[in-house]
């Protein structure tokens, strides 16, 4: 995935992951999604 993600995002490179599981949490989720916030000094 890396190749393809810089074609893609060019020379910014904003983090991401890549994560293979075999079951989530909940019964009935059908994805699992991840992010990352910053939250600036106020």
């Amino acid at each position: 995935m890396g190749p393809l993600n810089r074609e893609v995002t060019g020379k910014n490179f904003p983090a991401m992951s890549c994560v293979d599981v075999a079951a989530l949490m909940e019964k009935r989720a059908k994805v699992e999604i991840e992010a990352t916030a910053v939250v600036p000094d106020l």
